[in-house]
């Protein structure tokens, strides 16, 4: 009598192979699924973060700007924010002499400073100055007599203009700093930039609407805040 021998067929063999597969696939995405979404949700935040950096570098800097000398050009071209730094605040004493501070001559020496009187008729106005050297001290002398100096005015130290700018074929936000008319300084804020917008709010006389979008596809992230510039002084 002939014994039955056991074991898989062809068919079975081929029927187990494709089940084994198909389990190890739902186990792969399984596992693979929260791993993407890991990866997916890190560089979303690595933009975000990117993104909130490049907005506070730009506040920091309108903090302390001359509101009346903001420039914005959106254009698709070109999009970018220019302004002038106040370096200092002071009072302007009639009949006087007013002195530079010691903490600006080196300032003075590295970029062009001007002189604006914010409360005086012509606001906002570039006053360009010279320095009278004495034994202790530099003395401002002014190369245009500005109004109502007959009484004590207000005035600021502000800088040459600054400027951020969204370069498209680089996709990176650059800040420049002018120091005089042939020599500017360009330090890199991002590299990551896809798309910028720059705009004046409506209905809020010191205010910037900036928009950035970092990354592509899913992972593209879209950060827009109003910026309010000259906050650090009363305009």
């Amino acid at each position: 009598m002939m014994k039955r021998q056991s074991g898989f067929t062809f068919i079975e063999l081929i029927l187990t192979m494709v089940l084994s597969a198909i389990l190890a696939g739902i186990v792969i995405e399984m596992i693979a699924g929260p791993i993407r979404a890991y990866f997916w949700y890190t560089q979303r935040s690595l933009y975000v973060d990117m993104a909130q950096t490049s907005i506070d570098s730009i506040q920091n800097d309108l903090n302390n700007s001359l509101p009346n000398s903001l420039i914005v050009n959106s254009q698709p071209e070109k999009k970018e924010i220019l302004f002038r730094n106040i370096l200092y605040t002071g009072v302007w004493l009639p009949e006087t002499n007013t002195q530079l501070p010691q903490k600006l001559l080196h300032e003075q020496q590295e970029r062009v400073l001007f002189i604006v009187f914010p409360h005086s008729g012509d606001q906002g106005k570039l006053y360009p100055y010279t320095l009278v050297k004495t034994d202790n001290a530099r003395i401002i002398k002014l190369q245009e007599s500005p109004p109502d100096l007959h009484k004590p005015q207000p005035y600021y130290i502000v800088t040459s203009l600054h400027k951020y700018e969204c370069v498209q074929e680089s996709h990176t936000l650059e800040r420049t700093a002018t120091l005089n008319e042939s020599a500017s300084q360009t330090s890199l804020i991002s590299n990551q930039v896809s798309d910028c917008q720059f705009s004046l709010l409506q209905g809020q006389p010191k205010a910037l609407l900036v928009s950035f979008s970092f990354g592509q596809g899913k992972s593209r992230v879209k950060l827009t805040q109003p910026l309010y510039f000259g906050k650090s002084y009363d305009w």
